[in-house]
């Protein structure tokens, strides 16, 4: 009976593996720059928990550190974009509030 067992064994392990093309597993610096613009908009919707605010902020420093590395992206560019729609919004919620004084 355990000749059986063994025999079924060796049997499973002989099971062909499909083979991923390499075309598949690719992974390029345009997919790790759109991870990181939805780590920003899925944090700008606030789909992100508190206690997962850490570990997803990390990978965001990662990826971001790594793509500016690499060239991807530009730090002026993205400074330059940005600043304008922060103090865009400063300057909205400063204004409702001395409206409401």
């Amino acid at each position: 009976m355990t000749e059986e067992t063994i025999n079924e064994a060796e049997a499973q392990d002989e099971t062909p593996v499909q083979e991923v093309a390499p075309s598949e597993t690719n992974l390029t610096i345009q997919d790790l720059t759109t991870c990181m613009q939805i780590i920003a908009v899925c944090g700008s919707r606030g789909a992100i928990k508190a206690d997962e605010m850490a570990v997803v902020g990390t990978l965001y420093n990662k990826l971001f550190a790594f793509l500016d590395a690499s060239g991807a992206i530009k730090r002026n560019d993205e400074a330059t974009a940005e600043a304008p729609a922060e103090e865009a919004s400063d300057e909205s919620e400063g204004g409702d509030a001395e409206a409401a004084a």
